[in-house]
């Protein structure tokens, strides 16, 4: 369900606008009206509606200072103007302002409802935009951190490795400077291991393996009595 607000100084365009979009209450929802553009501007802040509908001409401020400030601010929210003046100046002032529809008073309920659908459309084009490059992200940072696991196996076996970054941001705190078990400085845990001798190597892949436990999920063999998580020992 997509939501709205209507901003007209008019009450009787408002609730006439309301009862031309009833038929379609079912897809799309008021959630409330002002009667100039400050109240307008406190309900969208308030109630972060999916799209509004506004008149050109209100008193205080208008259509010709709302239009504007709506784009800059709110520049994905689709914008419905009604007005009763087929004025050139608020018609480029809507175009300028990326309106969806210009309608001009009195309209027919088909007329609203068409350009309610094309808000519609455009947030539900937006929404699966957005759907889509998540889960892109999520695929990316699973990649990363499969890489990264394989990479810590590899280190801790012995076996040769190149660049030690890890690229996941679940596993990226292993970068992060660490004080060395065999000299002094800061090394990252990785570099720590890779330098060490055998005493200070088990010191550190007992670390390391505790390190990755805490991302692991976790298990109700690892809880304790009381319910807290009780941390599992690599040694």
């Amino acid at each position: 369900m997509y939501t709205y607000i209507i901003i007209d100084d008019e009450e009787l365009i408002r609730k006439g606008t309301l009862k031309k979009i009833s038929p379609i209450s079912d897809q799309v929802a008021c959630i409330g009206e002002a009667e100039e553009g400050a109240s307008g501007i406190r309900l969208i802040s308030e109630l972060h509606p999916n799209f509004v509908i506004l008149d050109m001409q209100m008193p205080g401020i208008d259509g010709m200072e709302l239009l504007p400030y709506l784009a800059e601010h709110y520049p994905h929210m689709p914008l419905i103007v009604i007005s009763g003046y087929k004025n050139f100046d608020y018609i480029k002032q809507a175009i300028s302002s990326n309106a969806i529809e210009y309608l001009l008073k009195p309209f027919s309920r088909e007329a609203i409802q068409e350009v309610i659908f094309k808000a519609v459309e455009r947030l539900h084009d937006r929404s699966q935009i957005h759907d889509k490059i998540a889960a892109s992200e999520k695929e990316k940072e699973q990649a990363c951190y499969d890489y990264d696991i394989q990479l810590l196996n590899n280190l801790i076996l012995g076996y040769p490795v190149g660049d030690l970054k890890m690229t996941s941001q679940k596993l990226s705190y292993i970068n992060a400077p660490h004080k060395s078990p065999c000299r002094t400085g800061s090394l990252s845990m990785i570099s720590a291991i890779r330098c060490c001798t055998w005493p200070a190597l088990s010191t550190s892949i007992w670390h390391l393996s505790w390190s990755l436990c805490q991302t692991a999920p976790r298990s109700p063999m690892n809880r304790s009595p009381a319910g807290s998580w009780t941390p599992f020992s690599p040694c």
